[in-house]
């Protein structure tokens, strides 16, 4: 009996984790108009698929953005002001117009990881990326 005690304690003690860190984990929005409510909540964006061109300033303005998607659209620049946003740890890319490393990028001191998948960026500059990025985990 002592046993079955034990393993539902553990079970409970597993469950209230989960559903502590579940609370934890930030929103991701997924609308701009929706993330400028409250700009300084915003820890996690998605701008996926949204036939972007240009990148919107109004996201310089979340100063508490950790993740940023911002794969599949037209993007082929950010603007050097990215490098305000210093809590920014990862950021998706993928599937834009990028030809080389984004300015600004390579000034966010904590970005842990950086997707430039299906970008037009040359073989021969890749190795020049990641050497200015040498503790960011990098997809080409």
């Amino acid at each position: 009996m002592n046993k079955s005690i034990n393993i539902n304690w553990r079970v409970l003690l597993v469950v209230g984790w989960v559903i502590m860190m579940a609370g934890c984990a930030p929103k991701t929005y997924t609308s701009l108009e929706e993330a400028m409510k409250h700009p300084e909540k915003v820890e996690s964006l998605t701008l996926a698929w949204e036939r972007l061109r240009t990148f919107p300033k109004e996201i310089l303005q979340m100063k508490n953005l950790q993740r940023l998607n911002l794969k599949n659209n037209q993007l082929h620049s950010l603007p050097a002001e990215i490098a305000t946003l210093q809590k920014l740890e990862r950021i998706d890319l993928s599937n834009n117009k990028f030809k080389t490393l984004p300015i600004g990028v390579d000034k966010l001191p904590k970005l842990e990881r950086l997707q430039l998948m299906r970008n037009p960026i040359p073989k021969e500059l890749r190795a020049a990326i990641l050497k200015k990025l040498p503790n960011t985990a990098m997809n080409f």
